[in-house]
């Protein structure tokens, strides 16, 4: 499983292995803002499961909505975008060569005004 991290947002995590209590910056996928809470079990899923981590920044989860956007006129969230901008970065190393790989594109928590500052253009 791949554990996927905004850009300077919650990448202190990954190296620790602990609980951090880190800032909540602005994103685009809302779904991975915030931290994790003390006595959670999504932590310690997350510490058996996940095997690997990826940092994306805030311009390639934009260019994969807009990617998803034109490709399949889908709307996308923030938080799909972030799997999306993974994917196409670990792809073009390779890693899913010859591999079947399945991405969860949710929309249902579009924040329109966010993409309207981000976008410039609606």
């Amino acid at each position: 499983m791949l554990r996927l991290q905004k850009f300077c947002g919650d990448a202190p995590f990954a190296a620790s292995g602990q609980i951090l209590d880190l800032p909540s910056l602005p994103t685009l996928a809302d779904g991975t803002a915030g931290g994790v809470e003390a006595n959670s079990l999504t932590f310690d899923l997350c510490q058996t499961l996940i095997d690997q981590s990826q940092l994306v920044e805030e311009t390639d989860i934009l260019k994969s909505i807009n990617l998803i956007l034109q490709e399949e006129h889908l709307l996308i969230e923030g938080a799909a975008g972030l799997a999306v901008a993974a994917f196409l970065k670990l792809g073009q190393e390779g890693m899913y060569r010859d591999k079947t790989v399945v991405i969860v594109l949710c929309g249902g928590n579009v924040d329109l005004e966010k993409l309207k500052f981000r976008y410039k253009v609606f």
